[in-house]
């Protein structure tokens, strides 16, 4: 039988119905503070980026929002530079200065990258292809065209030239996207880069709460660029944008079928000779079969053309992130420069 519920036995069991309702209210109370102060400290980053870091070139507007370029050099045929996904023009300050000192070279930001407004349009490949075309419109820079992507730029580029064959004259991919190889990779990569698109969804929620700070890799850019690179990546609109434009990848690499190329278009495919695409770790033999498929893709991609050539970059990764491998681009790009000048084959260089 139970002992009866004496006064006292209720008032302890008030007391602790208290305490715990205090310590309720204290821990929602302390959350809606730390809530409050991450959504005020990355209000104000996101704001003060922009007033510490000016943008460097020109914005042109494209129809009601406005893309940031930078231009150098003169001569033709003039060299488009396209980052990939996260990536902005800062990436290419090395190498764009290295390609002024021989023809024209446009760097620009995507919409909601780098300086550039965030788009109201979808963040499809085919959507920024036609950016691209827009802008360099709006901002007077004619053809002919070296256009040069890295990773997902290779999309970009491909797509806008199979809508514009007249306008671009030779291409440059930086281990691009290929659309054959994701559904072959091995299925730790698979799920790796499942992990990853949970990732982002989460970090898309909580952009305003600075949360991608917590994962943005270094680009191993100088000093200064990377601080200004970093905190132009980690305003809010520009982490909203590369969450949209990696969560809709499989409707880009959908876009890509029947995205043909010149038959005898000047391209040069440099590719990575390491493995290092996707998040999390993968088993060593696995990221080996990652590699040789990636690989086997890029040289694909260099047999569309009749005048190519496919160069795997020793001791290089994804980022193409050592000045070395600058020096390998901008050979790269010289190479199909000279080759639309001059009409002749494009040779491959010897490393």
């Amino acid at each position: 039988m139970p002992p009866p519920d004496t006064s006292s036995e209720r008032s302890r069991r008030r007391k602790i119905f208290m305490w715990l309702k205090r310590i309720g209210i204290s821990t929602l109370a302390l959350l809606i503070l730390a809530i409050v102060t991450a959504l005020a400290v990355q209000a104000y980053h996101t704001a003060n980026a922009i007033r510490r870091y000016p943008p460097p070139g020109r914005l042109v507007d494209i129809g009601g929002y406005r893309l940031h370029l930078q231009d150098a050099g003169s001569g033709t045929p003039t060299v488009i530079l396209e980052s990939g996904d996260f990536g902005n023009s800062l990436d290419w300050t090395s190498i764009q200065s290295e390609v002024a000192k021989f023809t024209r070279v446009v760097s620009y930001d995507g919409a909601g990258c780098g300086w550039s407004d965030p788009s109201p349009k979808d963040r499809t490949s085919k959507q920024r292809a036609k950016e691209l075309n827009m802008l360099l419109e709006q901002a007077g820079i004619p053809g002919p065209y070296v256009l040069v992507g890295h990773s997902a730029g290779a999309f970009i580029i491909r797509l806008f030239t199979h809508e514009h064959p007249d306008q671009v004259a030779g291409m440059v991919l930086l281990d691009g996207a290929h659309e054959a190889a994701y559904d072959q990779m091995p299925e730790s990569q698979k799920k790796a880069d499942a992990d990853l698109a949970r990732l982002v969804k989460i970090v898309r929620i909580l952009a305003p709460l600075g949360i991608a700070r917590c994962f943005l890799p270094s680009k191993g850019l100088p000093e200064e660029l990377e601080k200004a690179s970093r905190a132009l990546a980690l305003r809010t609109p520009n982490v909203v944008n590369f969450c949209d434009t990696w969560l809709c990848w499989d409707t880009c690499i959908s876009q890509m079928e029947g995205c043909t190329l010149p038959s005898d278009i000047p391209l040069a495919v440099l590719s990575a000779s390491k493995w290092d695409v996707g998040f999390g770790e993968i088993p060593p033999e696995e990221a080996e079969a990652a590699l040789r498929i990636w690989t086997q893709c890029q040289a694909e991609m260099a047999s569309r053309s009749n005048n190519s050539f496919h160069l795997v970059v020793p001791d290089s990764t994804h980022g193409f992130e050592e000045a070395k491998h600058d020096v390998i681009i901008v050979d790269a790009i010289r190479r199909v420069v000279e080759c639309v000048r001059h009409q002749t084959k494009l040779v491959a260089p010897e490393l």
